[in-house]
């Protein structure tokens, strides 16, 4: 099965995947649009995001991250996320330190339910009317324009 996903244009010309993931903790849930960053080991998610899912931010076992941006300090949690009709358990960091504009869906308990380590050998960008394109045959990512604004806030000095 075929499933185009596709990607957002960043004012400088680079195209980065966002994707709707719904959040859940306990009796609360929100949807989120994280950027899809293999580089990431594990997803990541601004304050914000735990204050609406009601997540105690302090009560998690710190984590320390490192990436391109530097280091931020984070709290750990196991948090139900859904995407496209798949609802699964993943861990999330959740930081008020994250300075990049942008959440990230990260490798751990999210690829590997997709198979995503192989979607570079099962993968390819497709332009079709100057949209481009990842065609998948693993998943759905339901896809708004709102994400659109997620890259180009995130791509902005």
């Amino acid at each position: 099965m075929k499933i185009s996903f596709p990607y957002y244009q960043s004012p400088d010309g680079g195209d980065f995947p966002i994707a709707r993931v719904s959040l859940s903790y306990r009796l609360r849930t929100t949807d989120v649009y994280p950027l899809v960053d293999s580089g990431a080991g594990v997803s990541l998610f601004d304050s914000t995001v735990a204050d609406k899912l009601g997540v105690p931010l302090r009560k998690g076992e710190k984590v320390d991250m490192g990436g391109v941006g530097g280091r931020i300090r984070g709290h750990i949690y196991t948090i139900s996320m859904t995407i496209g009709k798949k609802r699964f358990k993943a861990p999330v960091v959740f930081s008020d330190e994250l300075e990049i504009g942008v959440n990230l869906l990260g490798r751990q308990g999210v690829f590997e339910i997709f198979s995503l380590p192989s979607m570079k050998r099962r993968s390819k960008r497709t332009s079709e009317s100057g949209n481009l394109s990842l065609i998948l045959s693993f998943f759905h990512f339901d896809i708004h324009f709102f994400a659109s604004m997620l890259c180009q806030r995130a791509m902005q000095p």
